[in-house]
């Protein structure tokens, strides 16, 4: 990928009292993710994202006053409903409502001057008080990197025949000098023959890492869970592989969608998670994903904004009751949609933080510059407010800072709003009117 839209909202909202505030939200599109349906297009992807925008702003100004948590309980299934029933594809339904949410959280934040994670625990939001008890009773200020080795990702030097000289690491080795992780999230294709000896590559770069851990992303590779576990047993049939799979701590989302919570699908995931945990991630579309997902042995699930933060602050809740119940391995994991700077990046590793993921994968905004996309003017404004993470390098550009393998996040937890109190520079956008 070497394009990517990014869509802005910024809404006015009224409170009960009469006062308004503005809300600011925001996130990356990236090319067929949210509907990867054949026929479709990244316009249909675009177009369909807009029309849920719109319904949910629609059904936000309907729905009358409420708390946040309260509104995106009255707004988000029924938009999400009557736009699959007129075709649109579940993840793509959502991210209207996921967008007016997060925009909603962001603008209580301003206008109370506190931060999400306090807005959240306090009960600011509306959220009940058995769910904010399920979460952690501060926000992480440390979120460790996990780096995401792409399918097409350059792994040693010999892989790059059009250097960039951004001077921002283009190779896996050079991800493991400079930044010095300790998580990777390596994805896969369903052709073993050209996945294994990729693996041995990835893991003889690795080898240089020191202590680390992988997750294993199917990325939606595989007809049904019975081929991929057949396809693992083959992975792990490799002596030379049986190191670097000992260090796996889950596999996500091996199976196409549409067919990962089909009941056919319990046998197969029986034998993969007898090796480790599978956790859904574009199955988590619809209402009730994550307890079908439960119900047939699902390991876990990711939380993305994209797919909004309060279906987060309920997974994690719905996960710690399963846990009470005896399911204590379950994971609750951070995966990336390229998350960059400024809005995107810094609300989701504020909600990250706030619901304690340790570790988040990010695929999006330490491999770019955000002088390439983001005015001087914004630049500038979030080194101001983030210094924790962001700098400059010696060309003088700012990039994301990544300390220890990983982000401190004191700035992003105190800031008045959504992981920041910053606005986009609208004079530079285009207008989607």
């Amino acid at each position: 990928m070497t394009e990517m839209p990014l869509i802005y909202l910024r809404a006015e909202w009224e409170a009960a009292d009469g006062s308004t505030f503005e809300g600011v939200s925001a996130s990356g599109i990236p090319p067929l993710w949210f509907d990867k349906r054949d026929g479709k297009t990244a316009q249909d992807n675009e177009r369909d994202l807009l029309i849920s925008v719109r319904a949910a702003a629609d059904a936000y100004v309907a729905a009358g006053f409420g708390s946040a948590w309260g509104l995106h309980k009255a707004v988000t299934e029924p938009v999400r409903d009557s736009l699959v029933a007129e075709g649109q594809a579940p993840l793509a339904a959502g991210f209207g409502p996921a967008l007016l949410e997060a925009s909603c959280v962001d603008g209580i934040c301003r206008s109370g001057s506190t931060s999400f994670g306090s807005a959240l625990r306090d009960g600011t939001l509306g959220v009940p008080p058995e769910v904010r008890a399920a979460l952690p009773s501060s926000s992480l200020d440390f979120v460790s990197l996990r780096h995401t080795v792409g399918l097409a990702d350059a792994l040693t030097a010999a892989d790059v025949t059009e250097p960039l000289n951004d001077g921002l690491p283009e190779t896996l080795e050079q991800v493991v000098a400079v930044y010095k992780p300790k998580f990777f999230k390596v994805k896969m294709n369903g052709n073993a023959e050209e996945t294994l000896p990729r693996l041995l590559r990835i893991a003889a770069v690795l080898a240089g890492a020191g202590d680390y851990s992988v997750t294993l992303d199917g990325n939606e590779q595989f007809q049904d869970m019975t081929a991929f576990a057949d396809f693992l047993d083959r992975l792990r049939a490799e002596p030379t592989l049986t190191a670097f799979l000992a260090r796996t701590l889950w596999i996500e989302q091996p199976v196409r969608r549409d067919a990962s919570l089909e009941p056919s699908a319990a046998a197969g995931l029986a034998r993969v998670s007898a090796f480790r945990p599978v956790i859904l991630d574009e199955s988590d579309g619809e209402a009730d994903a994550l307890e079908r997902g439960l119900a047939l042995g699902y390991g876990g699930v990711s939380s993305k904004t994209c797919k909004g933060l309060f279906r987060s602050v309920s997974h994690a809740y719905r996960l710690h009751q399963a846990k009470q119940a005896g399911r204590a391995d379950l994971i609750f994991s951070c995966e990336d949609l390229t998350t960059v700077p400024v809005h995107p990046l810094q609300q989701d590793l504020c909600l990250s933080a706030a619901l304690g993921l340790t570790h988040a994968e990010r695929n999006g905004h330490h491999y770019i510059l955000p002088s390439g996309f983001l005015s001087a003017v914004e630049c500038d404004a979030a080194l101001a407010e983030s210094p924790s993470l962001y700098e400059r390098n010696a060309a003088g550009a700012l990039r994301v800072r990544v300390t220890d393998g990983g982000f401190r996040l004191n700035d992003v937890n105190t800031a008045h709003g959504l992981g920041t109190a910053n606005r986009p520079d609208w004079s530079v956008l285009q207008s989607l009117d």
